[in-house]
């Protein structure tokens, strides 16, 4: 796994329904992406998201990923 391209998009949005925000998010996505919401008033700022995700890559090619799927462990990171 590499982290060859990444892009960080602010949104702001009123989120009623996560069922049908995640499945928005998964008919936009293409194969191989990774497509992951965070609460932006946890982000500390650019580098918080860079950081957790190289963090992230780098626990699975470690083999000290804590959860199974790589968008998954991003958020753990970039939560911690």
């Amino acid at each position: 796994m590499h982290m060859d391209n990444i892009q960080i998009l602010g949104f702001k949005a009123n989120i009623d329904s996560v069922g049908d925000t995640l499945s928005e998010i998964e008919g936009i996505k293409e194969e191989g992406e990774i497509i992951q919401l965070l609460n932006a008033d946890a982000v500390a700022s650019k580098n918080h998201i860079i950081h957790g995700v190289n963090q992230a890559f780098l626990a699975f090619e470690r083999g000290e990923n804590l959860a199974k799927d790589i968008s998954v462990e991003i958020v753990l990171r970039c939560s911690a």
